[in-house]
């Protein structure tokens, strides 16, 4: 995890995308705790980022390593770090995505990889979900504030799924479970 600014390490937030081989690490608790864990990224290479999840999935998985989903906030600020051209560092404008930090060299200011493009992914205020931040077919000339602004507001009701959406997570310090 890498902490948020200002904040001086109060947020933190994944480094990568959850991938694959951690997510089925807690593949039937998740599912025990969401009615199922639908497809959840079946047969997929275990390096790649875990997609077709569900909010609830995703903020399961985040509750068991003792995290949560990043809020819209928190996720838009670790984003907009993100000091490069996204057409030259990132994975957008791009038939397919790439393993968890294929893209090393799209980072943020504090260590975030692949917060542009790649997969979009799930962030929470609470009970409202939406999935944010764009993916590989996002286009390839748009600005990072451009990227970082994305939204998928189809995806407002938080039991669609789809190979395309995953979701990384967030630790307050000092907040058990925060």
């Amino acid at each position: 995890m890498v902490p948020l600014p200002p904040s001086g390490g109060a947020v933190c937030i994944d480094r990568v995308e959850v991938p694959v081989s951690a997510f089925d690490e807690l593949r039937a608790v998740v599912a025990s705790q969401c009615d199922g864990a639908g497809q959840v990224s079946d047969g997929a290479d275990p390096s790649l980022p875990v997609t077709f999840v569900k909010a609830c999935e995703a903020g399961a998985y985040c509750t068991e390593r003792g995290k949560r989903l990043c809020s819209p906030k928190e996720w838009s600020l670790a984003c907009n770090r993100t000091a490069v051209d996204p057409s030259m560092s990132c994975n957008v404008g791009q038939p397919a995505f790439k393993a968890q930090a294929a893209s090393l060299s799209c980072v943020s200011a504090e260590g975030a990889v692949d917060l542009v493009g790649n997969v979009w992914e799930w962030v929470c205020d609470g009970a409202d979900c939406v999935v944010v931040g764009g993916d590989a077919s996002s286009p390839g000339d748009l600005t990072v504030g451009a990227l970082c602004a994305l939204r998928d507001d189809s995806f407002a009701q938080s039991t669609l799924e789809s190979n395309y959406v995953g979701f990384r997570c967030c630790r307050s310090q000092g907040v058990p479970g925060g």
